[in-house]
């Protein structure tokens, strides 16, 4: 699991698991169901405590046929849909000259720097405070 869970990102420990037969853990599955396939992955808050998890997880161990269902997506292929369009490359020209013709004339020394403000993440600890488990 990662420190962050950040919307439209998907982390070096998301992809090491998935490159094995591993079913990557995510923490909240409104930031992953539209990046990844679905039936692939399994989202913590999807639980209502760490115990619940737990429980599905032996169960898994124990159910081969089952773990099985997770890796169907790889028989067929999985292609991302750009959904929502927002995010492709023609609408990003289309908002750049819109911005423009507006007006607007903002420049941005340290663009890592914006996108990092700009970015929608997680707190820290996220699932610890859904769980209310205290450390």
């Amino acid at each position: 699991m990662d420190e962050m869970d950040c919307q439209d990102y998907l982390t070096i420990s998301y992809w090491e698991a998935a490159t094995f037969n591993v079913i990557p853990i995510v923490t909240v599955r409104r930031i992953y169901q539209h990046l990844l396939p679905p039936s692939s992955f399994i989202a913590m808050d999807d639980y209502k405590n760490a115990d619940e998890m737990v429980f599905y997880l032996k169960f898994l161990i124990e159910n081969k046929s089952i773990y099985s269902r997770y890796f169907n997506y790889r028989k067929k292929g999985w292609i991302i849909e750009n959904k929502p369009k927002d995010y492709n490359i023609c609408n990003l020209c289309k908002k750049l000259i819109e911005f423009r013709s507006k007006g607007s004339n903002t420049k941005f020394k340290d663009i890592k720097t914006w996108t990092a403000k700009n970015t929608k993440c997680l707190k820290k600890n996220y699932i610890s405070q859904y769980w209310k488990i205290l450390y």
